[in-house]
């Protein structure tokens, strides 16, 4: 199962090509464990208290992940991979690293009905990106002003992975307690720096 974006059924399949480890990944590599892959934040912002308003990302279904309320208007990768899923709106970038976590960034929820007012994608499917790298701007008022929350998740393919954890001291992640006995709510309005590392995937 791949990443695809929940409010689309027409999404495309994640393409099953995945790029060798070389050059592209090795500095990202040798700055945590081997098995491990750091999520940063793709936008800094204030984390949503609880559970994020959509019940398809909060119920867990999607896997596991952060939410919050982005300040800036650039969307960065959260890790260095293909990108295999680029939805035609350009709310939603899925993201497979080369050890195979797969992350998927939806900016605003029920953003696809805006049919891509609003998103301007700087990025092309099947592009391989770094950790940091822009992969859109979106007018956050536009978002507003159609009567959509800006609240932007990530998520990964959790039920693949041995764990997807909170980095220390940094307990941003939610998701049904049922799921995840250790998920922790967080303070409401927390802030969040983007490149932040957010979450810790052990493979």
């Amino acid at each position: 199962a791949g990443i695809t974006d929940p409010a689309e059924s027409g999404a495309d399949p994640a393409d099953s090509s995945r790029p060798s480890a070389g050059s592209d990944s090795a500095a990202s590599a040798a700055a945590q464990p081997a098995g491990d892959v750091l999520v940063a934040a793709p936008l800094a912002g204030r984390i949503i208290p609880g559970r994020v308003p959509d019940p398809v990302f909060s119920s867990g279904t999607m896997g596991m992940g952060l939410g919050n309320v982005p300040v800036e208007s650039t969307v960065r990768s959260p890790v260095s991979g293909r990108l295999i899923v680029l939805m035609d709106s350009g709310h939603a970038y899925g993201i497979r690293t080369d050890e195979e976590a797969e992350v998927l960034v939806h900016v605003g929820i029920d953003t696809v009905d805006m049919a891509g007012e609003g998103f301007t994608p700087r990025v092309a499917k099947g592009e391989w990106v770094e950790t940091g790298q822009v992969l859109a701007d979106v007018d956050l008022a536009a978002v507003q002003a159609a009567g959509h929350s800006t609240a932007t998740v990530v998520v990964t393919n959790t039920a693949e992975l041995k764990s997807v954890t909170p980095a220390p001291e940094t307990p941003w992640l939610w998701l049904d307690r049922r799921l995840h006995e250790g998920a922790v709510t967080p303070a409401s309005g927390e802030a969040i720096a983007a490149g932040e590392t957010a979450i810790t995937v052990t493979l």
